[in-house]
């Protein structure tokens, strides 16, 4: 694909996601990020509609908390910046969740591009349910690694950007550590830099 001058095109790596089990009455939602990138020469704004999403409310379960949110649903990205869509997702139910979340992209003359992401996601109530297959695909080999005893790690995200952080304004950023062997246990270690602040 051959795009004009200065202008821009929002990437997503895929357009289905599907997020880890997560068990109901959490009392937070599980965060589940997913990467976009400006890969055009031109500045373009993204924006989530949240909106489409009201109507997965369950009218069975009165609750003023939302199945799915997104957080930093719009954002401005210069030519080659990278962003996160954060899903914070918290069934109510133990049973299967398909979510259709539309994202409309404008530059400054006016809509460029829709896209559309399918999210799916699993409420349950004591033991998840049983799918290594799904878990296998989704490990980035660029995020994977293999040890000698065979367990297989992966992180959730492929890089942290702080960006600027002000002093004495503490900035967070939640990375997942999976362990995706079928047999072994994982344990880490924090490496220790010798860097003092």
């Amino acid at each position: 694909m051959t795009l004009a001058p200065m202008k821009g095109l929002l990437a997503i790596k895929k357009t289905h996601h599907t997020f880890p089990p997560v068990p109901i009455g959490s009392l937070l939602p599980a965060m589940y990020p997913i990467e976009i990138q400006n890969v055009g020469s031109g500045k373009i704004t993204y924006k989530a509609e949240t909106s489409a999403l009201d109507i997965y409310s369950d009218e069975k379960i009165k609750s003023s908390t939302k199945l799915l949110d997104i957080q930093n649903p719009s954002k401005t990205l210069n030519p080659g910046e990278k962003s996160y869509l954060y899903c914070l997702f918290k069934p109510l139910e133990a049973k299967k969740y398909d979510f259709k979340l539309p994202i409309i992209v404008s530059d400054f003359v006016g809509v460029i591009q829709e896209l559309e992401v399918n999210l799916s996601g699993q409420g349950y109530n004591m033991r998840p349910p049983k799918d290594d297959h799904t878990v296998q695909e989704e490990i980035p080999t660029q995020r994977s690694f293999v040890s000698q005893l065979g367990s297989k790690v992966f992180f959730s995200i492929e890089e942290l950007d702080f960006g600027e952080v002000e002093s004495q304004k503490p900035q967070y950023r939640l990375v997942l550590l999976y362990n995706a062997h079928k047999a072994r246990r994982l344990s880490y270690d924090f490496f220790k830099t010798g860097l003092v602040w």
